[in-house]
């Protein structure tokens, strides 16, 4: 059973039921070390080569993450759900996958972001082989749609970023295509049969984001979730 936006029917809020693997977090709280203060549900590569590079839980109406990097160009973090193994998303066949994200960054033009669902991989903005995700890369306002197979990719303009201004970044697979979101707009989609679509490799939940610059830089997350249905 899936639940769903009546107004967009493609923005998934939960499922129940056999087969449903789900990560809905809105970050009223972080499950979190008593010592070090990382998360504990996620495999975590932090760059500090200057300075700290954090993720703790921020004061905002209905909860927040904030990552807020060392000052080092390149300071920052990769977050994938899970251990260091941890992989559990399968497209191969015709299962459902909603993916969404709210956020917003202090420094468009300094920063950069991938966030999605991939293999694994601890340098996603480097190269990311296998997955489908938002990117965004400093020097520009722009995120792209990312759906990528083997280091081949197919990309579609999502939208531009502005600082400090919270978007919605949302796709939906249900079983033939996956069609993705900019604020709740259809902004297009890839079909399964792409050679682009990762359809043969398991992937999980991930989030990376650095600082283009030699100063510290922030992300702040509103909400972050996949429900996948097998």
């Amino acid at each position: 059973m899936v639940f769903y936006d009546e107004d967009y029917p493609f923005r998934y809020y939960d499922a129940v039921g056999e087969g449903v693997i789900k990560y809905l977090q809105d970050f009223a709280t972080l499950a979190s070390d008593d010592t070090t203060g990382d998360a504990t549900e996620w495999e975590l590569t932090i760059t500090e080569v200057a300075g700290a590079t954090t993720h703790v839980i921020t004061d905002r109406a209905g909860g927040a993450l904030l990552i807020t990097t060392g000052t080092n160009e390149n300071d920052g973090i990769n977050m994938q759900l899970g251990a260091a193994a941890g992989e559990n998303i399968d497209l191969s066949g015709a299962n459902p996958l909603y993916f969404g994200v709210r956020l917003a960054t202090g420094d468009v033009l300094a920063t950069d972001f991938n966030v999605g669902v991939g293999v694994t991989d601890t340098e996603t903005l480097g190269a990311w082989a296998d997955a489908i995700y938002f990117r965004h890369v400093d020097g520009a306002a722009a995120v792209d749609f990312v759906v990528e197979n083997t280091n081949s990719e197919t990309v579609i303009g999502a939208g531009d970023l502005a600082n400090d201004v919270y978007v919605t970044l949302e796709f939906l697979f249900d079983g033939e295509d996956v069609t993705a979101y900019w604020n709740g707009q259809d902004i297009g989609s890839v079909h399964k049969s792409s050679p682009d679509f990762p359809d043969d490799q398991l992937m999980r939940l991930t989030l990376e984001f650095e600082t283009g610059e030699g100063n510290a830089n922030a992300l702040t997350v509103e909400w972050l979730k996949f429900i996948h249905i097998r």
